[in-house]
């Protein structure tokens, strides 16, 4: 809550619509660095254990709902992070959102819900639908990998200041010239994608130790249930050797060839 607060509230939220770089910053904060922490607090698991009976099963309700099914299904997920900052900045939509307040906080709804519905699911944590393996989760990430490169460097190696009309209407004397603050910002874009995302495999990284040591708990469980807790069978490599066989060889016919066992044979 804290990102959210210095993401809204603070100098960045004062000239997210006056700086470009600004805006850049909130939206790092809120579509990648928010999310992470949010979801390691596991805020679903705690209102299900918080709320009483009447609205937890409404919550459970909600939760295991079609619509949630299909906005927290990886490819979708994936799909609605990669595309939606291209589609904001390079259409007239980051303009729109600049002139109208409704828009603009509608906006920062829509990063921070975006960045909750990518990285709740493959943190794991909640107990969301859709729980893929660790190894399938890792690669969905590295996917997005390029993402942040595609989206910052063309900013910052153009020469066309997007919303350049709206930027110019401000007049604004001070500060970095319109096509610097865009240079910055898709620095931004870039390089504070890339610092979240190692904060980000930490988190992950912390999860599926947590999640290989609980399974190998379990299974130890189970093979005690099964065999009991006494040593079980030794393996073959340390089985005594029989006389005149192979290591790990039962000795079973005194040493001799089982074919003269039996006559005529």
């Amino acid at each position: 809550m804290v990102t959210v607060f210095v993401a809204t509230s603070s100098a960045v939220g004062v000239y997210d619509t006056t700086l470009f770089s600004a805006h850049a910053v909130q939206h790092m904060l809120l579509q990648m660095a928010a999310p992470v922490p949010l979801g390691m607090a596991a805020p679903i698991t705690l209102a299900l254990r918080a709320l009483p009976l009447p609205p937890r099963k409404l919550m459970l309700k909600v939760v295991h709902s079609r619509l949630v099914r299909v906005l927290t299904h990886p490819l979708v997920t994936f799909a609605l992070f990669v595309v939606s900052p291209f589609v904001l900045y390079y259409s007239p939509l980051y303009e729109a959102t600049l002139r109208s307040d409704l828009l603009h906080d509608a906006n920062h709804v829509h990063f921070l819900l975006i960045g909750c519905l990518f990285f709740w699911p493959l943190l794991g944590v909640d107990p969301l639908p859709n729980r893929m393996p660790y190894i399938f989760r890792f690669l969905l990430f590295l996917g997005l990998a390029p993402m942040h490169v595609l989206l910052g460097i063309p900013l910052m190696l153009s020469s066309e200041i997007i919303a350049g009309e709206y930027y110019r209407e401000l007049g604004r004397t001070w500060g970095p010239s319109l096509l610097t603050d865009q240079f910055i910002g898709g620095g931004i874009l870039w390089i504070f994608a890339d610092v979240v995302s190692v904060i980000f495999l930490i988190a992950f990284g912390t999860q599926w130790l947590r999640h290989d040591r609980r399974e190998s708990r379990r299974i130890d469980r189970q093979l005690d249930r099964e065999h009991g807790t006494s040593p079980t069978m030794r393996p073959w490599w340390e089985q005594p050797a029989a006389p005149g066989g192979p290591a790990g060889q039962q000795e079973t016919t005194g040493g001799r060839d089982p074919r003269r066992a039996h006559p005529g044979s």
